[in-house]
C-alpha cells in the first residue's frame, strides 16, 4: 500500500505517520472504487481533480479538508510584493495540520520532468 514506505522512519514522526496512514488507506480504497467504476486513474485528469480526490479521501478518514483555497503569496519576480494566490490542499487532524502543493507531471514520467515538477512545487511553496 501507499503508506508502507512512510513506515521505514523512526518513532519521531509517529503522529504524522498515524494521520497519513489513515488518509492513504482511504485514498487506496477510494482509488480502487474509482478505477472499478470509471476505468481510469483519477490522477490522469488535471491537478484540481487530483486534489479533489485526495481531499475526499481525507474526509473519508475523518479529517477536515480544504482544497484550492486563497492565500497571499510573495510575487514571482519581486519577492517583497504580496499577491493574491491559492494553495492546493490542506487538511487537519485533531493535533496536526498539513498543507500540500501539487504539480502535474507528464504521464510518461522521466527523472527530468519529475525533477522539474518537484522544483516548480518547491518554488511555489517558498512563496507562501
Amino acid at each position: 500500500m501507499s503508506f508502507e514506505r512512510l513506515k521505514c522512519r523512526d518513532g519521531r514522526m509517529r503522529g504524522l505517520l498515524a494521520d497519513w496512514e489513515r488518509w492513504l488507506i482511504k485514498a487506496d480504497n477510494l482509488y480502487c472504487r474509482f478505477l472499478a467504476r470509471v476505468g481510469d486513474s483519477p490522477f490522469l485528469y488535471h491537478e484540481v481533480a487530483s486534489v479533489g480526490f485526495l481531499a475526499s479521501a481525507a474526509a473519508m478518514a475523518g479529517f477536515i479538508p480544504l482544497a484550492e483555497y486563497e492565500v497571499v503569496k510573495r510575487g514571482h519576480e519581486d519577492k517583497r510584493a504580496r499577491v493574491d494566490g491559492r494553495a492546493d490542499f490542506w487538511f487537519c487532524s485533531d493535533d496536526r495540520a498539513y498543507s500540500f502543493e501539487f504539480k502535474r507531471a507528464r504521464v510518461a514520467a522521466t527523472p527530468a520532468n519529475l525533477s522539474e515538477s518537484l522544483n516548480c512545487a518547491y518554488r511555489d511553496i517558498a512563496r507562501i
